[in-house]
């Protein structure tokens, strides 16, 4: 099974324009890749490890470009066999 060190990712308050980055390990049995996430969207970044290993760090970036809370909940697929997949709660405020 894939598990991560933590299935949420708190910015706190990030003032726009600014830019925080969290990184979050994911670990299986066997070498496995994250696959890329399409635009997660308010400012939320997800950048993948680039190749593949049993334990991964997977960097979440906030980059508000308005004011306001953010809460998304971004799924992490990977190529494991059944397309294992992670959940992660993203949540920040813009200020």
């Amino acid at each position: 099974p894939l598990t991560l060190s933590t299935a949420k990712v708190d910015f706190g308050k990030v003032r726009v324009g600014a830019a925080v980055a969290v990184r979050v390990m994911a670990r299986a049995a066997e070498p496995f890749k994250v696959q890329p996430v399409a635009n997660a969207g308010d400012g939320i970044a997800v950048e993948p490890f680039p190749a593949a290993t049993p334990n991964q760090v997977v960097t979440f970036t906030f980059a508000p470009t308005r004011p306001g809370a953010v809460r998304r909940e971004v799924v992490l697929v990977t190529d494991l066999k059944g397309a294992a997949t992670a959940r992660v709660v993203v949540e920040g405020v813009a200020e």
